[in-house]
């Protein structure tokens, strides 16, 4: 966007570095005082999202446990007033950890000066909690992630989008950030804040260093905690692994932990397709006799959207529905319906010749029906299953692939070893010694299709609890 004087140019790197040193050069954004950068944020607030902070300040909860946000979309900031929005939005690009604080500040200030104007400013109160969820990424390889597996230690404390499927979540814990300690001798306070490389662990300081205005360090040795100052936050992990669909031949799906805090916990659940927005953090795993101290990736979540209510015609793009129904409509009004119908079925999984009444029955179950609620409160399910029962070589695994590439969401998977545990939900203990579920198959494909080759191969006991779980779908 635009040119600038002080870019800086100079040899010939390798191509993955040319991209990367090239978009770190269009903007000095380290010269830009922080003042500057919060004014431009209120400017941005007060023309993009004042709808939003007067919606937030007619809330009633003001208490400072209450989190509230305010979604940011960084392509409208790169759009904003020409090259001051290019600027803005460079920055809180390259320097997330810096500018997110800022946007924060700049919110809380939007909230006074929109209170102090409005008619109904009585009714209002600033809320302290309200924080920046950027999303929407510019649309180049450095910001936008394929996949897990396309994360790099360059790409750590950047900005990042990826998409995932969520296989695991852990409990809600109290995170605390920070809190203050005095010195038993000179009575001064210090403040320890919890680092996210060392997995938010607090040391105490090992001697004050406070002066006094003698020019002399106190070098006291004794620290009390100070009653109530600490700043606790809610905070959650999440793991997420690569996409099925996505994944390249031959290639083992990755995962990786997502940090989330405040109004982001319990944003998902185990099985979501999401997308996230957040910075790559390396962090130091525990420390432990005979284990190596490596350090581990891990995103610190700004922004999670779960794409569970997208369903299958809405990846569908309007020229091909377009295109869709003009051929049906075409059909339906020669009066061949049938014909039609015929057609399609031909065009299931055309590397299998003829099996009509099999490929008719394979799209009918994808396509599913309708699930309603009757006068009892009862739920009657919707969506039907499907058993292949067939000798060898008859193509009931090729039918069971060629399903799974046709739902957005689906699992594919073998009966061979297969247990409940890792069908259903799994109990896994991480090394901190917290207990966490892991999500299965089943889970992992709930709302899509769920294939499972060698049916017959799965134990006695095992089958019952699929039995329980496809009497719920």
């Amino acid at each position: 966007r635009g040119s600038d004087s002080r870019l800086t140019g100079g040899g010939v790197a390798p191509r993955q570095r040319v991209a990367r040193r090239a978009m770190h050069c269009i903007f000095d954004v380290a010269v830009t005082l922080d003042s500057e950068y919060e004014k431009m944020m209120a400017e941005y607030l007060q023309a993009a999202h004042v709808q939003e902070v007067v919606d937030i300040l007619l809330e009633l909860d003001n208490t400072s446990s209450r989190h509230y946000s305010i979604a940011i979309s960084l392509h409208d900031v790169l759009d904003w007033d020409g090259a001051r929005g290019a600027w803005l939005g460079t920055f809180l690009v390259h320097e997330p950890s810096r500018a997110l604080p800022l946007f924060e500040e700049a919110i809380r200030a939007v909230q006074r000066s929109v209170m102090a104007a409005h008619e109904d400013g009585h009714f209002m109160s600033v809320k302290p909690s309200v924080h920046a969820r950027l999303y929407r990424l510019p649309h180049c390889t450095e910001l936008r992630k394929l996949n897990v597996s396309s994360l790099r230690a360059d790409d750590s404390n950047c900005l990042i989008q990826v998409p995932g499927t969520v296989i695991r979540t852990g409990q809600l814990k109290m995170l605390q950030l920070s809190r203050e300690y005095e010195c038993a001798k000179c009575k001064f306070r210090h403040t320890v804040r919890a680092e996210l490389e060392e997995r938010h662990q607090m040391s105490l300081p090992a001697e004050c260093t406070a002066s006094g205005g003698t020019g002399k360090p106190c070098g006291g040795t004794k620290f009390e905690l100070v009653d109530g100052s600490e700043e606790c936050h809610d905070y959650q992990e999440v793991r997420i692994q690569e996409q099925v669909h996505r994944l390249l031949v031959g290639s083992i799906p990755r995962s990786i932990t997502l940090l989330l805090q405040d109004d982001l916990i319990d944003a998902c659940k185990p099985g979501d397709d999401i997308t996230v927005v957040g910075t790559l953090r390396k962090r130091w795993r525990p420390l432990s006799r005979g284990n190596r101290p490596d350090a581990e990736l891990a995103i610190d979540a700004l922004h999670v959207h779960v794409h569970n209510d997208e369903v299958g015609s809405a990846r569908v793009s309007r020229e091909l529905g377009a295109e869709f129904e003009a051929w049906w409509r075409a059909r339906r009004e020669a009066g061949m319906p049938l014909k039609a119908r015929d057609e399609i079925v031909a065009m299931a999984c055309p590397s299998l010749a003829g099996m009509y009444l099999v490929k008719l029955g394979l799209l009918l179950t994808l396509i599913g029906g309708v699930s309603h609620t009757d006068a009892s409160s009862m739920r009657v399910r919707g969506e039907s299953h499907l058993l292949l029962v067939g000798d060898a070589g008859t193509g009931k695994s090729a039918l069971l692939r060629h399903a799974a590439r046709l739902s957005p969401r689906s699992v594919l998977t073998t009966g061979i070893g297969a247990t409940s545990a890792g069908l259903t939900c799994t109990a896994i203990r991480e090394p901190g010694g917290e207990w966490m579920l892991e999500a299965g198959a089943l889970v992992l494909a709930d709302g899509g299709v769920c294939a499972i080759d060698e049916f017959d191969s799965i134990r006695e006991h095992d089958r019952g609890a699929i039995h329980e779980a496809m009497e719920q779908q």
